[in-house]
């Protein structure tokens, strides 16, 4: 695209103000973000003034919501049209060759839409908002981590977005840790030295044991570009935590080579059908009638995937008799109640899972009725329950406390263990990670225990617990109780 680098980039916005970029960059210390700031709070006043500006801000007026919109929205604009310009044609060869290239999904620190425009058929995740809170299949997806031009906003530009960025840093990497484990990770356009890279591999090293962290050498393939004419297979080592990572490096003068080989992979299904067929969420059969259509495709030949109708396995979910007095739910087990607490998606008849349901599962196992209370509209405004003709487990649930929840131990010794324990559950995250959250959340102060952030964690950690053969059945249980105790505080009334 024959873009700047980001100092360049800065420069030409700089440009703009009656100061050179290097009064910024030397008022900052060298650092681009600080300088990147400051840049941005004079920028403001210029791009709300001057008339060069006029037909963006009549465009982009509501869109600028801090003094760091104004140099973001005239940054996607560049980027917009750059894009539009042909390709560089000394890289025409190596573009039309990554076209075609077998990746399950692209991690980028980029803002340009190039890879969107090689890769249409993807789903594109804008920001750390836009992966957190969106699922996600492993395949046929592109990570933006640093936002993008579509979204001025989301741009990681200042010192400000950098610690933002850098605060939630912990819940994309656990999010992002299933790229690391089932795939090989392949970074291209960073060297080494480059914090993008040091940042990622050691937020991913922290969710990981010494042995696991071991397993990642193979798995991560650095291609470092070099002016010289060289091709070269080597190892380079990254430091991760107090241990050191060794990874592989290649350098090279040329990314054809790399792309070559990336197009050379086999791939069974095209990436936007396997992507649409974990996408699925279906029911198998929502009436007796037998007479339903079978449909035989061609996977390897699909082209439409909007109009591809798929019955993938078998059914978890589906309404098995139509009486006059009831219909059951046949497969739901406590695994969909878990999930359907946490992700809100499962779409669950409140009533059936109390009435029926809830006789199905084991006698002495957690699982969460106040969801279900609350949306069966069985608890009043006053903080009444009613239980009228549910079976006894689920009254004995409707009777649970804090007290249920928690694990043996004083809370004494949880605050000389975890310091965090009063500051919030993130900060207990952050500091000593998903096991300390299980084992303890249920004993924080109430008022002091963020939802939003309890949810945020549910949700990046229900597959590792949840997932069959993930956990083993304690750590299963445990997360479980937990579930059921997020179930509690958010649903169940308070006296």
């Amino acid at each position: 695209m024959g873009l700047e680098d980001w100092e360049g980039l800065l420069s030409k916005y700089a440009n703009e103000t009656e100061k050179p970029f290097a009064y910024y960059k030397a008022s900052s210390n060298s650092s681009l973000p600080v300088a990147a700031s400051k840049l941005a709070n004079d920028f403001h006043d210029v791009w709300w003034k001057s008339d060069k500006f006029s037909g963006n801000r009549e465009v982009y007026a509501k869109e600028c919501i801090n003094n760091f919109s104004a140099l973001k929205i005239e940054i996607c604009e560049y980027l917009k049209y750059k894009s539009e310009q042909p390709p560089i044609e000394e890289f025409v060869n190596e573009i039309e060759v990554l076209k075609t290239a077998k990746v399950d999904g692209i991690i980028t620190t980029n803002w340009d839409n190039f890879l969107e425009g090689l890769f249409d058929e993807y789903k594109v995740f804008v920001g750390q908002e836009g992966i957190l809170f969106n699922n996600f299949y492993g395949v046929g997806e592109i990570f933006k981590i640093h936002g993008c031009l579509t979204q001025p906003n989301s741009l990681i530009l200042t010192d400000e977005d950098y610690s933002g960025f850098d605060e939630k840093y912990a819940y994309l990497s656990s999010k992002l840790l299933t790229f690391f484990v089932e795939h090989p990770v392949i970074f291209i356009g960073y060297s080494l030295s480059d914090e993008n890279i040091s940042q990622i591999i050691e937020s991913i090293g922290k969710c990981l044991s010494e042995e696991n962290l071991s397993q990642l050498r193979d798995r991560i393939i650095i291609v470092d570009w070099s002016k010289e004419d060289v091709e070269e297979f080597t190892y380079g080592n990254i430091r991760v935590g107090g241990s050191t990572l060794q990874t592989r490096v290649i350098k090279t003068n040329s990314f054809l080579p790399v792309f070559k080989a990336l197009s050379s992979l086999k791939r069974r299904f095209p990436a936007k059908i396997l992507r649409k067929l974990k996408e699925q969420v279906f029911e198998l059969v929502k009436s007796n009638d037998p007479k339903g259509r079978v449909y035989v495709s061609d996977l390897e030949n699909a082209e439409n995937d909007d109009d591809l109708e798929v019955v993938f396995g078998v059914g978890t979910i589906s309404k098995i008799q139509n009486t006059k007095d009831a219909v059951g739910y046949i497969g739901v087990n406590r695994y969909h109640l878990m999930r359907d607490v946490v992700f809100e998606n499962g779409s669950l008849d409140p009533q059936q899972i109390l009435s029926v349901t809830s006789k199905t599962l084991p006698q002495n196992s957690y699982f969460p009725v106040f969801k279900y209370l609350s949306e069966a509209e069985r608890i009043s405004e006053h903080g009444d329950v009613n239980l009228d003709e549910l079976p006894q487990m689920v009254r004995q649930r409707a009777g649970y406390t804090e007290a249920n929840f928690q694990n043996a131990g004083r809370v004494e010794n949880i605050r000389e263990k975890c310091p965090e324990f009063d500051e919030g559950i993130y900060e207990l995250y952050e500091a000593h990670g998903i096991k300390e959250v299980v084992n303890h959340t249920a004993k924080m102060d109430l008022n002091n225990l963020n939802m939003d952030e309890f949810s945020k964690i549910l949700k990046l950690h229900f597959d590792d617990y949840m997932k069959e053969g993930a956990a083993n059945q304690n750590e299963r249980s445990q997360f479980g109780k937990l579930i059921c105790f997020y179930d509690w505080v958010k649903y169940a009334p308070k006296i």
